[in-house]
């Protein structure tokens, strides 16, 4: 065994808790492993264990071992165990040491003893293989953040390391750019005979290259094995005791195990949609046509919420990254903003909170022409939650930072502690009131910003990759708590994701981006339809929207999904 962790139970300085308790695991070399679990179940921990960073750099205690081909990780020094396994943190933004593209690139190697020549070859290579291709010379900050962290995972892995560990590695990442990512990550593996161990809360992702499934939740292993063990734990675990195991599954197995549970079938291990719609196919027989109703959506009001006219902006001279932009979003919709990694998203974003100042056209927030006002200006009528929930964290307490701007707008007393727990508990940080905002996992911190957002009542929301970090047991959380104020107090959200699955579930109309410039424009149903280039457009249809497109059945839900399956095979065929 390559790796093997013995017992081993860990706990942060002064933590009341243990972050890993009595962990044992063995992992083979040559192997793709997925670690899975709910926010805060361990998963970050485990990683940095394995890669020395616990205990020996963070303290705190400790029992049990992990062992790197039977030499211990325990007081080694980090440096020499970073020679053999290579990480990417969640939070990828911290492990940026440079200024340039290339400069990040070359410092990597040359903590490795590379030469100069040896630098100069494998930097195009490495960029080639990532999508950043010709970006040497290029600043960090004029990066996209899905840019970033595929330069971070290419700072690591041009280290060739025999022990490759991913926290959420494709979590900024467009589909496209995720399943390219993927087969690269993959090929290394089979190549170098590398050892890939990845936390993933999206497991479509990984679904083709996975061959064992680490289950984590409250710090311990639930299940470790092949992923048909895994994935039946899970979903029996839903069927005895409620819990939402069942949320963490992908789609495709969330149909087989739906549908094997309830009938006599018994299906392959699907790796993709092709494998579920032959077998499907097989199912189901020669039926006839069915259709299913269309949702009733609600229907905004009349007022405009945003309204950009004519909108061009560029970063450089001479490259532009909005091209002239016209798009009107009424109050009371919820919107989700696509686009493939620097297609301009986040850049038009920050244009609606006079973060960015137009070189030319209009931005009018509520009917107002935004045109020299700042920020602050804007505060009641728009929340924004950053990409990077660093940047807007400014108090010591989570309490104190959810209540920082309701303070502001006057609030105070009983009234103010009311909203400031109602918003902790709508995103599941109740518990967490009186912790340092910053010690907490990069899932919390989004949803702390989401908190401080909402807790201002702004008529505007924006959300830059806020499901990026959670879990689905949390995603669906706070999603339907926005949904419901969508629907039931005409809050405007503006979602801007690579989070196919959230988008087809929540939004009602998508607005898409390439190259700067609005390619779509229409409804949620009209965009998953398979009527447009999605592809062309790097983003790819979720599988179960693959699933119900092909059989003409729900396409948004994989439990409706089978349930209309297994209604057709009980009734002999379709109406």
């Amino acid at each position: 065994m390559l790796l093997t962790i013995d017992n081993f139970s860990y706990a942060y300085p002064q933590a009341n808790s243990c972050a890993l308790l009595d962990v044992n695991l063995s992992i083979s070399q040559g192997t793709f492993n997925v670690i899975c679990g709910p926010s805060g179940s361990g998963k970050t921990t485990l990683c940095k264990a394995i890669a020395g960073i616990v205990p020996n750099y963070y303290g705190g205690g400790y029992k049990g071992d992990v062992r790197l081909d039977n030499i211990s990780n325990i007081n080694r020094k980090i440096a020499d165990i970073a020679m053999d396994v290579g990480i990417v943190l969640d939070d990828y933004e911290s492990q940026l040491v440079s200024l340039t593209v290339e400069e990040e690139l070359a410092f990597a190697l040359q903590n490795r003893g590379a030469s100069e020549d040896e630098i100069q070859q494998a930097i195009p290579q490495i960029l080639r293989s990532v999508g950043l291709e010709g970006r040497e010379t290029y600043q960090l900050d004029e990066l996209s953040g899905g840019q970033r962290q595929r330069l971070v995972i290419a700072s690591v892995i041009v280290t060739r390391p025999q022990i490759l560990v991913l926290d959420e590695p494709v979590s900024a990442l467009d589909p496209v750019g995720a399943a390219e990512l993927y087969t690269l990550i993959d090929k290394l593996r089979q190549d170098f005979n590398m050892t890939v161990i990845v936390v993933e809360h999206n497991l479509n992702y990984v679904l083709p290259y996975m061959q064992n499934l680490i289950l984590l939740s409250d710090a311990q292993v639930l299940k470790a094995g092949d992923l048909q063990e895994t994935f039946e734990y899970m979903f029996t675990a839903h069927q005895n005791n409620s819990t939402n195991l069942n949320l963490l599954m992908p789609d495709l197995w969330l149909v087989k195990m739906a549908i094997e549970a309830n009938s006599s079938a018994k299906f392959s291990k699907w790796r993709n949609v092709q494998s579920a719609i032959s077998e499907l196919k097989t199912f189901l027989g020669n039926e006839t046509s069915y259709t299913f109703p269309s949702p009733i959506l609600p229907q905004p009001t009349a007022g405009n919420a945003v309204d950009l006219q004519a909108l061009n902006f560029a970063y450089r001279s001479g490259e532009p990254i909005l091209h002239d932009i016209n798009l009107t979003i009424k109050q009371g919709e919820f919107v989700a903003l696509l686009g493939h990694n620097g297609s301009g998203k986040t850049t038009l974003s920050r244009m609606m909170m006079a973060l960015n100042q137009p070189r030319s056209g209009q931005v009018l927030i509520s009917g107002k022409n935004i045109k020299g006002l700042e920020p602050a200006d804007l505060a009641d009528d728009i929340g924004y939650v950053f990409q990077n929930p660093d940047l807007q964290i400014l108090e010591d307490t989570v309490f104190e930072e959810v209540a920082y701007g309701a303070r502001i707008k006057g609030y105070k007393g009983a009234e103010l502690e009311k909203m400031v727990t109602d918003a902790l508990a709508a995103t599941g940080l109740t518990h967490l009131a009186q912790a340092y905002p910053r010690i907490l996992s990069f899932g919390q911190k989004r949803r702390l910003g989401i908190a401080a957002a909402l807790v201002r009542k702004p008529k505007i929301l924006i959300l830059d990759e806020i499901t990026s970090g959670q879990d689905n047991i949390e995603k669906i959380l706070i999603l339907n708590y926005l949904k419901n104020l969508n629907e039931q107090e005409g809050l405007t959200i503006i979602l801007i994701t690579h989070d196919m699955p959230a988008v087809l579930r929540f939004a009602t109309r998508v607005v898409t981006l390439k190259g700067g410039k609005v390619v779509f424009d229409n409804s949620v149903a009209d965009f998953f339809s398979g009527a447009h280039p999605l592809n062309e457009w790097e983003i790819r249809t979720p599988s179960i929207a693959q699933l119900g497109n092909y059989f003409n059945l729900p396409n948004n839900d994989a439990l409706q999904f089978a349930q209309a399956v297994l209604s057709i095979k009980k009734e002999g065929g379709r109406n």
